[in-house]
């Protein structure tokens, strides 16, 4: 499935689209909001500015996917996989990102209030002039980061 594809049958009202490959699928400014996209390949996928508040995109695969200013207020990231992806600026309100893989993702300017981090890995992040307002930053996992002006707010 490309793109187009999946555009045309979500505005034909069909919401899931589990396991699907959306490898370099072009997405920007794509309003996918409450799509069901859990265990999809999204890998190097283009969506940058798209609104994807409430998706689910659990244990999906968006390793180098371009997410810069993307919309994902509440949507659920539990056991996905981010690594090297670009994040910059994205809104990440209280989405769940629980057990989430971060390695090497560009997260400058992000916007994590409320996000669920619990068990995220965020090896080798830039997390500069991020909003990280979170009721429970327990087990988060952080190494390697530069923190310059993204030190978490109380």
């Amino acid at each position: 499935m490309d793109g187009h594809q999946l555009l045309t049958q979500y505005d034909k009202g069909n919401r899931a689209f589990l396991s699907a490959n959306l490898r370099d699928a072009d997405l920007k400014q794509a309003y996918l909001i409450g799509i069901n996209l859990s265990r999809s390949d999204l890998r190097r996928a283009d969506l940058r500015g798209a609104d994807l508040s409430r998706a689910n995109l659990s244990h999906a695969n968006l390793a180098d996917a371009n997410l810069q200013d993307a919309n994902l207020y509440g949507a659920n990231l539990t056991g996905s996989n981010l690594s090297r992806a670009n994040i910059r600026h994205a809104n990440l309100s209280k989405t769940n990102l629980q057990g989430a893989q971060l390695t090497d993702a560009e997260l400058s300017g992000a916007n994590f209030h409320e996000a669920n981090l619990a068990g995220a890995h965020m090896h080798g992040v830039d997390l500069t002039g991020i909003d990280m307002v979170s009721d429970n930053p327990d087990y988060l996992r952080v190494c390697r980061a530069r923190l310059t002006t993204g030190i978490p707010r109380s």
